[in-house]
């Protein structure tokens, strides 16, 4: 009798065990899966301030060559840009974006030392990305 006991106790031990290992390996699944939409975005942010931009209106967005991501430019206000850096993995539908204010100096977009934001100054609507 002792011993089924013994035997019953260590077999919920080991099923609450494997639950809990399982419950850490989905949150660490999503943590790493944010790390890499994060990095993306950050490299989509880096990209895009290195292309020559003509600012306008509309959001203009261009794919980052060889890699997920996306840099978008919007012109907010005469002189003034906002460039977005999105991260995002092929087939998901999360996203992570970063931003980055600039002016446009002599016909140049030129972005701001202080200018980065992990949140959009400016209203959702015209936060929204194409």
């Amino acid at each position: 009798m002792v011993p089924l006991l013994v035997l019953a106790a260590g077999s919920i031990m080991l099923q609450g065990g494997g639950q809990v290992l399982g419950n850490q390996a989905t949150r660490l699944h999503s943590e790493r899966q944010m790390l890499i939409w994060q990095q993306q975005a950050h490299n989509a942010l880096a990209w895009g301030q290195q292309v020559s931009w003509v600012p306008g209106e509309r959001w203009q967005c261009r794919e980052l060559p060889g890699e997920p991501g996306q840099a978008c430019l919007l012109q907010v206000a005469p002189g003034d840009v906002l460039l977005a850096g999105r991260g995002a993995a092929v087939g998901e539908g999360a996203q992570m974006v970063f931003w980055q204010r600039g002016r446009v100096i002599r016909g140049q977009v030129v972005f701001l030392p202080r200018g980065w934001s992990d949140f959009c100054p400016l209203g959702a609507e015209r936060c929204r990305l194409p």
